[in-house]
């Protein structure tokens, strides 16, 4: 049996698709409700997930809800609060990046909005006004 390194070990042995670190909120909404998730690790093909509670249990099936996205999918391993979702229709290569990008500019593009409701809230205009 011969071991694969380096980029070729993504595509080999369990893991089909490669996949990126994250650091983004989420939601994971089960038939018994919604929970509040942080997804750290992301591939075409499923994601791993951090609950502030234990995780369902293995086979629930789930909705994940991040950024611009919604993933159908199934709890299919857990520790402690992490679980990995397999995803039931895979994402494209550049949903997986834009993910990462949105996981790199997040604290940024949070910045920036609470910049501007500041700003918005010392030049007196109401922003809950339509």
């Amino acid at each position: 049996m011969t071991a694969a390194f380096g980029a070729n070990a993504a595509l080999s042995g369990r893991r089909g698709s490669r996949r990126v670190c994250l650091d983004l909120p989420g939601s994971a909404e089960f038939v018994t409700g919604r929970q509040q998730v942080r997804v750290t690790s992301l591939s075409a093909t499923g994601a791993a997930i951090e609950f502030t509670t234990e995780p369902p249990k293995l086979g629930a099936d789930v909705i994940l809800h991040f950024e611009r996205w919604e993933c159908f999918g199934r709890i299919v391993w857990g520790r402690g609060a992490r679980a990995g979702i397999s995803f039931y229709d895979p994402l494209t290569e550049a949903d997986v990046i834009e993910a990462r990008r949105a996981s790199d500019t997040r604290d940024l593009r949070e910045a920036s909005r609470l910049a501007s409701i500041a700003r918005a809230w010392a030049e007196g205009r109401n922003l809950r006004q339509r």
